[in-house]
Order: C-alpha cells, then structure tokens, then sequence
C-alpha cells in the first residue's frame, strides 16, 4: 500500500497519528431468518447457557456474502480481491471485540440482535444494553483498492487502532467473509480457528456468522465449541 493511501485509509478510520514503529501482522495460527423444524433445539435459548447438541454436520458453514474473488494483477499473475462488504463492530465488554460480516450497506436485523445478546449471555459478557454497531466498510473509499492484501492491511489497521485506544484480549469474528477480510488469504478457516491480531496483543475466534446461523440452526453448535473456552476467562 503506498504512502498516501495509506494515510487516507487512516484518516477514514479516523486514526490521526499512526507510528510506525512496528508492521502489524495478523498471524494465521444478516440477514435472514432460519426456516428450522420446531424440533431443532436452539443451542442459544433465551436466558439460558446452550446445552450440547445433537452431532452435526462438521462441515464450513455456507457463507452468505462473497469474500474473495481473483482478478489478474502486473504480469498476468491471479490477484485476489475482497467484494464490497461490511463488518459491524461491537464493544459488549472491557476485553471483547465482536466483528460480524454483512453484505454491504445492510444494518443487523432483530433477529441477528438477540441471538448475538444470547450468544453474549453464555459466555458472560452480555451488557445492561448492547450498543449500535460501528461499522467498518470495504472498500474504504469510493473507487478505492480493492485487493484481499490492501483490505488485510486496513482491518490490521483498524484492530490497531481499537487496542491502542481501549485494550482487548479476544475477538469474535463472525462470518467466512469476515474470516478472510483478517486472514489477507485464504487457507482453509474454519470455526474454532484462532488467529493472532493486534501484534499478537489478542486472539480472535473465527465463528459462523449470525445470519448463517440463523440460516442453519445447526450452526449454533459449532459457534459453542468456538467459544464456550471464554467462559470465565476474563482478560
């Protein structure tokens, strides 16, 4: 990424003053409702800890937004692009950051909302009153460049900027898309994964996203195994 457009990438992100002291590295290491039978057992009911479910099907969740497409940069070599997206960013408690992938332009939905808020109540993180999202979208700027390495750079950036600012220990990233957007490639994530961000100062869980889990109730399960580690582990 260049020099100036770097910088505008951090005035978008309203960082003013950036230091370089070190590059930021990200080590790999909504919409709609499910039509799920009346028999499925919801793995986050209202008010409860999710039990453990029936066995499910172990494979990746199916994404409802596109993540990455290839295009061909200098020389003809394959270039891998991300498509205009969204995350909606949450801060539910002092050492968690919640990310969770949208289609571009889309706002998380009531039901989105609540399975997320009993998502939070299970891991003992739900605040008095969730806040509205902060959203961070891609490409930053209209016309801006939209390369999956430019867009990898700019959410390290913007994780970067949310540590400096107020600390946090995990992140939860929800949705392939989003998975990808931090990764800057794309191995083979899948839920449960965790990746080092912000300097190796947190880690984030990657989990199916909530209109995919609202999509596939089966889902819920894999998002638990992901997550039921943060019970009672305070940063």
């Amino acid at each position: 990424m260049h020099g100036g457009q770097r910088e505008r990438y951090l005035a978008a992100l309203g960082i003013v003053r950036y230091r370089r002291r070190s590059e930021i590295t990200a080590v790999v290491g909504e919409s709609r409702e499910g039509q799920a039978s009346q028999e499925a057992e919801p793995m986050f009911a209202e008010g409860g800890v999710p039990e453990v479910a029936a066995p499910v099907d172990e494979g990746k969740p199916k994404s409802t937004a596109p993540a990455a497409v290839s295009s061909e940069g200098s020389g003809g070599a394959p270039m891998a692009l991300l498509a205009p997206m969204r995350l909606a960013c949450w801060r539910p408690a002092a050492d968690l950051l919640v990310l969770n992938a949208l289609p571009c332009g889309q706002r998380p939905d009531r039901q989105s909302l609540t399975l997320l808020a009993n998502m939070l109540r299970a891991i003992g993180r739900q605040p008095e009153s969730l806040e509205a999202p902060e959203f961070f979208d891609w490409p930053l700027l209209p016309g801006g460049d939209t390369a999956l390495a430019a867009a990898h750079e700019a959410l390290a950036v913007f994780l970067a900027g949310r540590m400096a600012k107020e600390p946090f220990r995990w992140a939860l990233v929800m949705g392939e898309p989003a998975w990808r957007w931090l990764a800057g490639s794309a191995p083979d994530l899948t839920p449960g994964v965790r990746l080092a961000v912000a300097g190796g100062q947190a880690q984030a869980i990657l989990v199916p996203g909530l209109a995919e889990m609202l999509a596939a109730p089966h889902l819920k399960a894999l998002a638990w195994q992901a997550i039921r580690a943060l019970v009672g582990a305070r940063g």
